[in-house]
């Protein structure tokens, strides 16, 4: 959902890599 991309946006900030995040 939208507040999981937003979410994963911020984990590949923080982290520099893909994470699967949201529901």
């Amino acid at each position: 959902d939208l507040l999981g991309i937003e979410i994963d946006e911020v984990v590949r900030a923080v982290h520099g890599t893909k994470a699967v995040v949201g529901g």
